[in-house]
């Protein structure tokens, strides 16, 4: 028969035994709990920087393409070209209107 002192030498080892466990595992987990500390730091940081990134995306294609130039060059140049037709047409105008203009001076004097 198992007598007290046998159950409680046996208690007693098994107590050391666990408390020896349990400071192994500690000590051997206290670096994934830095870990886990700083891991959930990087994922907020990731997570703000997809938001910038989003938001940067966004305004990116929001921006004028190397064809909207392109096109708006061809538009200016029209304009430009009937700006020119335009002001040869004024001249002519120009100058009937001077003309019209020295005879009512003129004629009052002639």
């Amino acid at each position: 028969m198992i007598d007290i002192k046998t159950i409680e030498a046996t208690m007693s080892a098994l107590g050391m035994i666990f408390g020896a466990v349990a400071l192994a595992v500690t000590w051997l987990t206290r670096g994934s709990r830095t870990n886990a500390r700083k891991i959930a730091r990087l994922e907020g940081a990731n997570a703000d920087l997809a938001d910038r990134v989003a938001d940067m995306e966004m305004r990116l294609s929001n921006l004028p393409t190397k064809d909207d130039f392109h096109q708006l060059d061809l538009q200016l140049r029209e304009v430009g070209g009937r700006i020119e037709t335009v002001s040869t047409r004024l001249e002519g105008v120009d100058r009937v209107a001077r003309r019209i203009d020295d005879f009512l001076l003129n004629r009052g004097t002639k």
